[in-house]
């Protein structure tokens, strides 16, 4: 997928061809980064370690994770506890 199409503040591994600025850090294959949101041909993510990167727009990466998907696991997650205290769920 192209880093373009990626929503914001998703984590995402680089799977193509790396493009950066001069000045950005230098980035390999398979490198793993916080993607924030794109800022022209470039994008503005974050290594682990805070790092700034801006890796161009159309580069192909993979999508990781979501932050929505992990907040609805964790909502799912507190639903069905709540309801197996009420009574109303059992996974049986």
């Amino acid at each position: 997928m192209k880093l373009y199409k990626v929503p914001r503040n998703n984590r995402i591994k680089i799977i193509g061809d790396i493009k950066v600025p001069t000045s950005s850090p230098q980035l390999i294959e398979g490198q793993e980064l916080n993607f924030h949101h794109i800022d022209g041909m470039y994008s503005y993510c974050t290594t682990d370690s805070g790092d700034i990167v801006h890796l161009a727009a159309w580069t192909e990466v993979e999508l990781l994770s979501t932050e929505h998907e992990s907040k609805r696991e964790e909502l799912l997650s507190k639903i069905v506890e709540q309801s197996q205290k009420l009574g109303l769920y059992n996974d049986e």
